[in-house]
């Protein structure tokens, strides 16, 4: 997510110093070859490649979407939103229609290896459902400013910044938010933080329940990338993980805590699950449709936790978020700075 070298967890000599205070049991290229596989995996969470991508792999700045009988026009406007330590790059595409001044906006949130170039697969139902779209990179990714990525923390009140940006600059003041892996994550926090700001429904795809538990996939990660390490081994180097992560990126990785979160969300919600994924396991819409603080429902698909997501599951998504809207339309409510 983030700088453009890669994310060392182990500092110089930390590895070795680990062995040695072990008596020096082991094979130390077995050692070396987990310092590897933990710094690979460790990038994904906190620091992974940037995404390259031009303006132009945006698409036009205005079109003709086809509709049923009618074609609604769309343009895209670009924006940046400052905050007080990074940029935040971000594109709405809205509709023009009669009646666009009340047109509800989804605001998609990318997850970890993705950027605001994800919404596009979904771009275009949601404008033929009613929908102004609006994607925007977190900091750390594509175009914003930022290195490190926080599992979800920081990243709520980038959702918050980009709200704020979207109802005082922009008049708007109806939300649907859809979050991907982080994205789902950081809208979790965003929702129990800021209680007060009108968030119609959420679509949350793969949230993980908490930060650590999405860490403690690297065990099982260096596991099946095959190397022979006992689990005492592996989770000793957890632990090392945990205090770089903390002490490098500035955060204390237990404050992220989605499924803590979600007990305090009222807005309906769609909690998403990929039937093949590996990362969050079906079972956690379980735990989340336990916990949920409102009216929550599921989705299982066939899909991973990264893949492209299958059209039914778009569908069925904005299908839950449009009747969502038509059940809340008389709710008028706005969004203040906090």
């Amino acid at each position: 997510m983030g700088a453009e070298g890669s994310f060392e967890v182990f500092a110089a000599g930390e590895l070795e110093n680990e062995y040695e205070k072990r008596g020096g049991k082991g094979d130390l290229s077995l050692w070396k070859a987990l310092e590897k596989g933990y710094n690979a995996v460790v990038n994904q969470l906190i620091q992974p490649p940037r995404k390259r991508y031009t303006l132009a792999e945006l698409g036009p700045m205005e079109y003709v979407l086809p509709r049923h009988s009618q074609q609604i026009q769309v343009t895209r406007r670009d924006f940046v939103v400052q905050t007080p330590t990074h940029d935040i790059h971000g594109s709405l595409w809205s509709v023009s229609t009669p009646e666009a001044s009340s047109t509800p906006c989804l605001v998609y949130l990318h997850s970890n290896m993705g950027c605001r170039l994800s919404a596009l697969e979904m771009r275009d139902r949601a404008l033929a459902a009613g929908c102004n779209i609006v994607a925007f990179d977190f900091g750390g990714f594509g175009h914003s400013t930022g290195e490190f990525v926080t599992g979800g923390l920081r990243e709520a009140e980038d959702i918050h910044h980009v709200l704020h940006h979207l109802h005082t600059e922009l008049d708007m003041h109806n939300f649907f938010l859809w979050g991907h892996s982080l994205g789902a994550a950081a809208a979790l926090l965003f929702m129990e933080a800021h209680k007060n700001l009108p968030i119609i429904a959420a679509v949350l795809d793969s949230p993980y329940t908490t930060f650590s538990d999405m860490s403690e996939n690297i065990v099982q990660t260096v596991k099946a990338n095959g190397i022979p390490a006992p689990a005492a081994l592996l989770h000793m180097g957890m632990n090392l993980v945990t205090k770089s992560v903390e002490s490098r990126a500035g955060f204390q990785i237990a404050q992220v805590n989605p499924l803590a979160s979600s007990a305090a969300c009222k807005a309906p919600a769609l909690f998403c699950s990929g039937k093949n994924d590996m990362y969050v396991k079906r079972q956690v819409a379980a735990q989340f449709m336990d916990k949920y603080g409102g009216p929550c429902t599921q989705f299982g698909f066939d899909g991973d936790h990264y893949g492209k997501r299958p059209r039914e599951m778009i569908d069925f998504g904005l299908d839950f978020l449009v009747a969502a809207w038509q059940d809340d339309n008389n709710d008028d409510r706005s969004i203040t700075r906090e």
